[in-house]
């Protein structure tokens, strides 16, 4: 089963995290945004799955890297970050699962930085499981989280839609799979200032069963 629902209040959302986890699946992703209202909405996706899961609440970097270590040690492993402008200051919203091997979350990185670290994490033996972009264009910065895995880690500059879906299905043809989605528009155009078409990367606690917060 896969089920994606959404947008939906704190409440409406925690309500149906339980109806699905007493079906048999398990939050795989998430995105949190800001209504007009100023309240927080959520998007879910789920599928079939088992086990623990953890929704955090937003904290600060350093905050959020100790949450992470506490939780790796119990058998859980950080799959989706969300990333907040909260009273000026950078706060993170992890989704964890029970999982193994390594994991590593990375705090915002210039493109070029971004790059160079997605080569060495790969060289490592980790790939790229999700990727959120923050900042305005021409001034953006990427955030990442990192697992075992010998995947390429691909990530494409940002297109419209047309063009991504035949973007999309070279990348198919040629054995790759999307792993991450990620959204932003720049005014008058589909391309951030500074960066041009191409088609490799310019990079280019809590109930279980309960959000966080």
């Amino acid at each position: 089963s896969n089920i994606f629902d959404g947008p939906l209040t704190r409440r409406e959302f925690r309500e149906r995290r339980e109806e699905l986890r007493s079906q048999g699946l398990r939050l795989v992703d998430v995105e949190v945004f800001r209504a007009n209202d100023g309240r927080a909405r959520f998007v879910g996706v789920w599928r079939s799955g088992s086990g623990e899961e953890r929704l955090s609440r937003p904290r600060n970097a350093e905050n959020f890297l100790a949450l992470g270590e506490n939780l790796t040690s119990q058998g859980l492993r950080l799959v989706d970050v969300e990333v907040e402008r909260i009273d000026g200051e950078l706060r993170y919203r992890g989704l964890w699962r029970e999982g193994s091997g390594s994991n590593l979350f990375t705090t915002p990185q210039a493109p070029a930085d971004f790059r160079e670290l997605r080569d060495q994490m790969v060289a490592d033996g980790l790939e790229l499981v999700d990727v959120e972009r923050v900042g305005r264009p021409g001034n953006h910065r990427f955030v990442g989280v990192w697992a075992s895995g010998n995947g390429e880690s691909r990530l494409s500059r940002p297109r419209n839609f047309e063009n991504f879906s035949t973007f999309g299905a070279q990348m198919t043809a040629d054995g790759l799979r999307t792993e991450d989605f990620e959204i932003f528009v720049a005014e008058g155009s589909s391309t951030p200032p500074g960066e041009t078409p191409g088609e490799e990367p310019d990079p280019d606690e809590q109930n279980p069963t309960t959000v966080d917060e």
